[in-house]
């Protein structure tokens, strides 16, 4: 504000208390008042108001009854509004400062809309003929305020979604059949309603839209259904009540000027009881991203703008998925053609799209920047090659130049044969193994590795001395031996195979490698490694894993806890004290390297459970992330008995201490191990990993090593803040 305005508001506000007002204030006698905590003295106006108008200027001058009452006759403070402009500013009187703050929002806003203020009738009128407004009081001056900052603030917005808007008017009208097409093939939740009487012969199918015949329907049972072949859930009538689907997604691709628009819905339908022929089909559009000829493009996404109203907002920087998760749906053909032969025409999404029923659009977009080889894959029927790659996010080593089958790894005829199978990279990768080893792998075999979640690289260790029939044989027998999961079993197979060489043992030998009794042999090789010299073995780990000691010491301070009465957790000291613990539990941690190399990058650490009364007596060893959740809890044998139940409550308690200590390093490395566990975890169960044998046998893996963590809540807070 300018000098010169506020030497002229500074004379207009000098303004001093009527005598009336302060002989009203010498006669509010403070009456004693009983609080909650203690004794208040309170007056029954708190605040007096007087107002000036002088020429196009409005002065509201505050005084407090208890200034007054000790003969002050200078306002508080005093508000300046100037008449038919939008400015107003308040001057503070006892820090001799200006503030542009609504009254509402002022330091003493408790006085103001208390019932406590005397605020005289012609005062107040002066109010009304000056703002016109209906009342004239306090709320009346602090509402037109508002109003002012509100505008205020709508036209600063506009600067910015004016233009947003001024895109987002461009973009075509949904096609004529789009509410046709997403109740029939973006929704993909269909249901056969049927009449709960015996015999029941023929129902209503939501995807046909007809009567269609059944047999034996059971409520709730999933089928197909006999017209269209859609998968459908049969549902009674009388029991269904109201049905919703669940969310689904699904895109439409269209131009946009010169460039194209990829536009995403969320999708579902709901159906009212009784009247289950008619559902309510709705979609609901949350993110476009519009892309020139090179895919560079810019996002905007549905949601509140700056806590106001929803709308279209421009998302920050370019286009990118780094922080997108990609949300498969189905998608809208009609518009490809025409696209192919523009934008879209060296990419491969209109030949992607007609291999695999549900994808994201965007997502292979995007990908297709960083792997301009997913156009030519898509181009030759290898769509499901494509998307095992962007689904998980997957490079695949290949060839620039040359023909398809030679840049694959394999020749002419194995290519017919990934493309006849429907492949994805796992049924590749064992088609790549079978030319490396020159010897036909047949359907049966390849299809069992991929059922098993076994990848070729998983073999590496054995490969070159059996081929894959071979393996495939030893894997079946040690199983029908042991009933261990496969992939169990592959782990034991390579463990043993790495302990015998580093013995000294010649694992070329067959008697060696293809151990008839595996796991016996894997307990002898443990034994013996455990009858090494431990400082040598330390050693010998420690050139691959060189950070593993500083790691221990870096955290002792942090993850330590000695002050229970019954339980205490220790740090060790260094690669040797692991070793030590290992050997006393029996527990294959002292030739499994994987525990070694997860420490030396921080993914997790290696921790001791032990007994207050016997502190130096190894009890139970726990695999701990960065922040406290605890991965694994093992004691002898790598068994977990009933007493851990016992220290349960007393780990929670000791993640509640040491998240005191946590910093932000400790939360971003605590989010990496848990991304990295969460990857694994789907991963087995999209590959339906069940245990084989022991207590668990039958269950899915990933929940029986998810029903062993102690997750450890709030590190996202200590990122965050």
């Amino acid at each position: 504000m300018k000098k010169d305005v506020e030497k002229k508001l500074l004379e207009i506000g000098d303004i001093e208390a009527t005598d009336e007002m302060m002989q009203k204030a010498a006669s509010d006698v403070p009456k004693k008042v009983q609080g909650y905590y203690s004794v208040k003295y309170e007056y029954k106006f708190n605040i007096h108001i007087t107002v000036k108008i002088e020429g196009n200027w409005m002065a509201v001058a505050f005084f407090y009854t208890e200034n007054m009452r000790l003969g002050a006759k200078r306002p508080v403070c005093i508000l300046f509004m100037e008449h038919g402009t939008e400015f107003f500013v308040t001057y503070d009187i006892r820090t001799e400062k200006w503030s542009n703050a609504t009254i509402g929002r002022y330091d003493w806003k408790w006085h103001i809309f208390s019932s406590k203020i005397f605020f005289g009738e012609a005062d107040k009128a002066r109010v009304r003929e000056f703002l016109q407004v209906k009342d004239g009081d306090i709320t009346d001056i602090n509402q037109y305020q508002d109003q002012i900052r509100y505008r205020q603030l709508k036209r600063r917005h506009k600067k910015e979604t004016d233009p947003w808007d001024a895109v987002m008017e461009k973009v075509h009208d949904l096609p004529k059949d789009w509410e046709h097409w997403v109740a029939k093939s973006a929704i993909t939740e269909h249901f056969i309603f049927y009449q709960y009487q015996k015999k029941v012969k023929t129902g209503y199918c939501t995807r046909c839209e007809k009567i269609v015949p059944i047999s034996k329907p059971r409520h709730n049972k999933e089928g197909r259904c006999p017209c269209c072949r859609r998968k459908i859930k049969f549902k009674a009538f009388g029991r269904a009540g109201r049905i919703a689907t669940s969310n689904e997604y699904a895109y439409l691709l269209q131009s946009f000027e010169d460039k194209m628009i990829v536009r995403e819905f969320k999708v579902y339908a709901r159906y009212e009881k009784g009247d289950y022929e008619n559902p309510k089909n709705y979609f609901f559009e949350v993110r476009r991203v519009i892309l020139d000829e090179k895919l560079q493009g810019q996002v905007y996404y549905y949601g509140v703008y700056k806590q106001t109203n929803s709308r279209w907002i421009k998302d920050r920087g370019i286009w990118s998925c780094s922080y997108y998760y990609q949300q498969k749906g189905q998608v809208y053909r009609r518009t490809l053609p025409v696209l192919s032969k523009g934008i879209l025409k060296r990419t491969g999404l209109r030949e992607f799209a007609k291999q695999i029923f549900c994808l994201d659009p965007e997502y292979y977009l995007y990908y297709l920047k960083k792997s301009p080889y997913l156009e030519r894959l898509s181009k030759a029927g290898l769509g499901n090659v494509v998307n095992d790659l962007v689904s998980a996010n997957e490079s695949l080593k290949i060839r620039k130049n040359g023909k398809l089958a030679k840049a694959l790894g394999i020749d002419g005829e194995k290519l017919k044969r990934l493309r006849g199978a429907k492949g994805g990279i796992q049924y590749l990768e064992w088609l790549q193994e079978e030319k490396k080893q020159g010897e036909e792998i047949s359907e049966k075999h390849i299809k069992w590795f991929i059922r098993q979640g076994i990848r070729p690289e998983t073999l590496d260790f054995i490969t070159d001395k059996m081929s894959v029939i071979q393996i495939y044989n030893y894997l079946i027998r040690q199983h029908k031996m042991y009933g261990e999961d496969l992939r169990q079993l592959i782990i034991t197979w390579r463990d043993y195979l790495s302990m015998a060489k580093s013995l000294g043992v010649d694992t070329s030998d067959e008697i060696i490698f293809r151990a008839s009794k595996l796991k016996q042999r894997h307990q002898e090789m443990v034994r013996l490694m455990e009858e090494r010299n431990i400082e040598e073995q330390a050693e010998e780990y420690l050139t691959k894993y060189p950070n593993v000691n500083q790691v221990c010491s870096k955290i002792k301070e942090k993850y330590e806890y000695l002050d229970d009465k019954t339980y205490a957790v220790l740090v060790p000291n260094s690669l040797t004290d692991i070793l030590k613990e290992s050997r006393n539990l029996h527990h294959c941690a002292s030739g499994d390297e994987r525990y070694y190399d997860r420490i030396n990058r921080e993914e997790t650490y290696i921790l001791f459970l032990r007994k207050k009364d016997d502190i130096n007596v190894s009890y139970y060893t726990l695999e701990v992330e960065p922040g406290g959740t605890v991965r694994q809890k093992r004691t002898e044998y790598d068994r977990q008995k009933a007493d851990i139940a016992d220290a349960v409550d007393f780990l929670k308690r000791w993640q509640k201490i040491i998240r005191k200590r946590m910093t932000l390093e400790d939360a971003r490395l605590a989010k990496i191990s848990e991304e990295l566990r969460a990857e694994e975890f789907k991963e087995m169960r999209k590959k339906k990993l069940k245990v084989r044998g022991g207590d668990y046998a039958g269950r899915m893996l990933a929940d029986v090593l998810q029903a062993d963590l102690m997750e450890f809540p709030g590190m996202e807070e200590k990122e965050a803040a």
